[in-house]
């Protein structure tokens, strides 16, 4: 029996053994498989620190690597013994822009000195002790300034020999731009077409995009020897850098190889004038849309005729030259309108009208609106009565007027003034109309995410009040830095709104945010409260309160309330908190009452002036309709005499500091009696009763003592 069960357990374990072997291997296979796919290659791109470099007397020194998640290393300097602390942001992810450093610095610590190093960990730059402040509670950020270096940063050092007591959470590169291939060009410089996916840009054609190909041109000779630095090399000066012209191709065989041909076609027209739609680029331009770029194409239009047969002649007077013409009869794509009649911007060039962006433009288009239905079977008509023709506008069928582009904003009010004609409106200037275009300021935020206060119109959002809305205006929050250049793009999608930075931890995009710079949160409208506190409605969200409704965010708008009075001014009691400010105890703080005394009678309509003489200007002033101050508060105490401290400015006086003065206080000592039942002496004139004799009347003593007169049994 017990041999028995020996062997069974014998058994037992040579499976368990052979199935930890079989895990083992498995484990392997799926690595292998993994690491041949890409999976386990390097870490995802981010702006944030990916491995520690060096260290030294730093505790927990990895938990500094990543996003900020509050579990900071600790660099513990000491007076005798240097500490170090040296992270690597990661190969292809180098930081071009300012550090936003996540830290804590206790009090009595003195913060490091930091360093920003190339790959080769040369110093490009040193911050003696950084912009950091002493004692405040919790993980905090500050920007570390990086301008005026052209070297992209691959380490950032931080230094210390003195008592530090400086914990580091997180690093983080407002700007930086990955290099996935190595090859020295940015991968948004790989973008050849500037349509913002960099999938589709591959110029050898060998199914691997640029930015993943380390020989862009696919000449065996590797980009970044082709380009060592910028400004990268080109020969032949025609405005393509030789790392997209093989040295080994020769397209128009005058024995004169491409990246030193300056007409790599040899049709007569320069490469560099092959730039059909103007962006400074030549190879996105494919106008016969054959999959050879104009640069490269001998006979651009596709119409038979090689173009240096056809020459720059205009024999149609059409604007358009004979060589990018496949009709010099008139109707290049057939659809019944003449070449010179698809100019609908009305700028004498149909060469840069292409209403539906697809590349195409509308004289060699079929369907210029790509709405699915062909030009000429559209016509000229206007359905929908919006001033747009059929043939051009992509939501034609009524009733009344579409919105093509799907932004929120109809297609006859995509106009940036009254009377203008929604074909001419194009803000960005990339060929596509206003109205076509569901970006129209082109800063890379959709025309309908533009809608701060989420009423679905972005036409009334103005965040920085100069008139532009949001939508149409390149620089949202007016601070002189461009909407697009306000994001380091860190998720890749060119889009500032998508995953933006918040430089000061306001809970506002910097894009959005004119006092973005941190540390802390920022005081955009200079009224005295910072960005994060103009949030009424306590959702953590400053964007979407907006008291007075005038598109203009309160954290943007210096008249919070827009009774005429700004913001910074109704700090009554001038103890520099608008939010105690109560006239009239409604609950509602003054700066954000648009009736501040609580009459009936708007702020804005009742002005400054003092109607009764009571020193108190009627927007503050309940009973304000003289001819003889009032006594707003009916406590038989004038509006004008309660002033304590006998300045002349009643507005000022709170004896009980709960925010609401004197003369609009029922109680003004707040001892829970009213003013009126404090007039001991029954006279209607309670300033004169002052039953312990300290001096202070009873009504603004909330310590006095009643002395009542005894009564005898």
């Amino acid at each position: 029996m017990y041999r028995k069960n020996y062997d069974r357990i014998l058994v037992f374990k040579h499976k368990l053994r052979l199935a930890k072997v079989a895990l083992i291997l498995a484990a392997a296979l799926v690595t292998l498989f993994c690491l041949a796919d890409g999976v386990l290659a390097d870490p995802p791109i981010d702006p944030y620190a990916d491995a520690v470099d060096s260290s030294s007397l730093v505790a927990n020194d990895t938990d500094a690597l990543g996003a900020p998640d509050n579990t900071p290393a600790v660099i513990a300097a000491t007076l005798f013994f240097t500490s170090g602390l040296r992270l690597d942001m990661g190969d292809g992810e180098e930081g071009t822009g300012d550090l936003i450093v996540h830290y804590t610095l206790g009090a009595g610590g003195a913060a490091p000195e930091i360093s920003f190093l190339d790959e080769n960990k040369q110093v490009i730059a040193t911050v003696d002790n950084g912009p950091f402040q002493v004692g405040l509670s919790g993980i905090v950020t500050a920007t570390v300034v990086y301008t005026g270096y052209p070297e992209r940063y691959r380490y950032v050092q931080f230094w210390s020999d003195s008592l530090a007591l400086f914990s580091l959470d997180a690093i983080e590169a407002t700007t930086y731009n990955p290099d996935d291939d190595g090859d020295g060009i940015l991968n948004s410089d790989e973008d050849r077409n500037h349509d913002g996916n960099l999938d589709n840009d591959d110029t050898d054609g060998d199914t691997i995009p640029n930015y993943q190909d380390p020989d862009d041109d696919g000449d065996g000779i590797n980009t970044a020897a082709e380009c060592p630095s910028a400004p990268c090399t080109d020969s032949d000066g025609d405005t393509v850098p030789d790392y997209l012209e093989p040295n080994n191709v020769d397209t128009d065989s005058n024995l004169a190889m491409n990246h030193a041909d300056n007409d790599d076609d040899g049709d007569s027209i320069l490469t560099a004038n092959e730039d059909i739609n103007g962006n400074g680029d030549p190879t996105d331009d494919d106008l016969d849309g054959d999959g050879i770029p104009n640069y490269l194409d001998a006979d651009d239009d596709g119409d038979g005729t090689d173009t240096i047969t056809e020459g720059t002649g205009d024999s149609d007077g059409d604007g358009i030259p004979n060589y990018l013409d496949p009709n010099s009869g008139g109707d290049s794509d057939g659809d019944g309108l003449t070449d010179s009649a698809e100019d609908p911007d009305g700028d004498g060039n149909p060469l840069n009208d292409d209403t539906d962006g697809d590349g195409t433009p509308n004289y060699l288009d079929d369907d210029d609106d790509g709405d699915g239905i062909d030009t000429i079977t559209e016509g000229t008509g206007d359905s929908d009565g919006d001033g747009i023709p059929d043939y051009l506008d992509a939501d034609d069928d009524g009733p009344g007027a579409g919105d093509s582009d799907g932004d929120g904003v109809d297609d006859d009010q995509e106009v940036v003034s009254p009377n203008t004609d929604p074909l001419k409106e194009d803000t960005d200037n990339d060929g596509i109309p206003n109205y076509m275009d569901a970006d129209d300021d082109g800063d890379g935020i959709p025309t309908i995410d533009e809608d701060i206060n989420g009423d679905g119109d972005p036409t009334n959002d103005d965040i920085d009040n100069d008139g532009t809305p949001n939508y149409l205006d390149t620089d949202d929050d007016g601070d002189g830095t461009s909407t697009t250049n306000e994001d380091s793009n860190s998720d890749g999608d060119g889009n500032p709104a998508t995953n933006p930075d918040d430089t000061d931890g306001d809970s506002i995009p910097n894009y959005l945010d004119r006092d973005d710079g941190g540390p802390g949160p920022g005081d955009s409208d200079n009224d005295g409260l910072n960005d994060d506190e103009e949030d009424p409605d306590g959702d953590g969200n400053p964007l979407n309160d907006d008291t007075d409704n005038d598109g203009i965010p309160n954290y943007m708008d210096d008249d919070d309330d827009g009774d005429g009075t700004p913001t910074a001014d109704e700090d009554f009691n001038d103890d520099a908190d608008m939010n105690d400010d109560d006239i009239d105890d409604d609950g509602i703080p003054n700066y954000l009452d648009p009736d501040d005394d609580g009459d009936l009678i708007d702020t804005i309509d009742e002005g400054s002036g003092d109607t009764d003489g009571d020193n108190i200007p009627d927007y503050l002033d309940p009973d304000d309709d003289g001819p003889e101050s009032g006594d707003s508060d009916n406590d038989m105490m004038p509006d004008e005499d309660e002033d304590p401290d006998g300045d002349g400015n009643p507005r000022n006086d709170d004896t009980d500091g709960d925010g609401i003065p004197n003369y609009m206080d029922d109680d003004d000592d707040g001892d829970g009696i009213p003013t009126v039942d404090e007039d001991t002496n029954g006279n209607g004139d309670p300033s004169d009763d002052d039953d312990d004799g300290d001096g202070i009347p009873n009504y603004l003593d909330a310590l006095h003592k009643y002395y009542l007169p005894l009564i005898s049994k």
